[in-house]
């Protein structure tokens, strides 16, 4: 059952990368949202069961939103029957322009809540730092790329509509900057390993907040997600080595238990060291 959630989740958010239509890519973005909640509780451990649910509430209410706006943007641009390159240099002359904008801040507001940005980030230091590794890797991977192809057109269209004013893009600007910063202060309180790891995530996602503001182009935008791919993965996978391998979380302790090795073994040495000394002086004296 483990492995098929991972290859369903996977396969979701490759398939959403590709879409164009804006309510089946938020269908499968949805999707993902669900299995990334049953592979959180997969483990069965009581500290989990609360965790997958914050992950699924926090993560739907935000993409409950973005559906609206897309619900809004849909119907507005229908009624006004123009593309968005002819509406920009018109936006005087349609009443609608409201609406739009208003579709366009729920939208993007909404995502940047699965994206795991500021104020709805709560969720993305207890997914990623108690989840298994393989699944936290997952999650942080795949999924924030999957959100910000999503997120782009929302982006590209708020810059051509509103290229001068304060818009729903400049808010997502400001939420991944606030994400960034909240995350670097908090990485240095703490000591635990995963939630170190989890922190780190989170300034990247406040990092993908920016690069969408920035509205790269195409093959420069995809060369950054591909980036967070093997970033993010490396980073979980590496870091779930190194927690089993000293078999604890704590850095304090994985210090301590290094510095208590290195003590022993040169204990141990010096104890070799005086034993060959020990036997040579007493093979000297007979």
């Amino acid at each position: 059952m483990w492995s098929f959630l991972m290859i369903l989740c996977t396969g979701l958010t490759f398939a959403a990368w590709n879409l164009e239509g804006f309510a089946l890519q938020w269908v499968l973005i949805e999707a993902t949202t669900f299995t990334g909640a049953l592979l959180v509780s997969s483990s069965r451990t009581s500290k989990l069961f609360p965790i997958a649910w914050k992950f699924l509430l926090i993560n739907s209410f935000g993409l409950g939103i973005a559906f609206l706006g897309i619900i809004i943007l849909t119907a507005t641009l229908h009624g006004i029957d123009h593309p968005v390159e002819v509406l920009a240099g018109k936006l005087s002359e349609h009443p609608e322009n409201l609406w739009l904008e208003i579709g366009l801040w729920l939208a993007i507001f909404g995502y940047s809540a699965k994206l795991g940005l500021f104020p709805n980030h709560v969720w993305v230091v207890d997914t990623y730092g108690e989840s298994p590794s393989q699944i936290s890797a997952l999650i942080a991977a795949f999924v924030p790329v999957a959100v910000s192809y999503a997120l782009r057109p929302f982006i590209h269209m708020d810059h051509q509509l509103y290229p001068t004013t304060f818009s729903a893009s400049d808010g997502l600007l400001i939420l991944g900057i606030i994400t960034m910063l909240q995350s670097i202060v908090a990485l240095y309180q703490r000591n635990d390993l995963r939630m170190m790891t989890a922190k780190v995530a989170l300034f990247h996602s406040g990092a993908i907040g920016i690069f969408l503001w920035m509205d790269l182009p195409d093959p420069v935008f995809n060369f950054v997600m591909a980036g967070n791919i093997v970033l993010k993965a490396v980073l979980f996978l590496t870091m779930g080595i190194v927690r089993m391998d000293a078999g604890k979380r704590e850095l304090s302790k994985i210090f301590l238990s290094e510095k208590n090795q290195q003590e022993g073994t040169f204990t141990l040495y010096c104890v070799f060291v005086r034993r060959i000394c020990t036997s040579r002086f007493s093979d000297f004296r007979k």
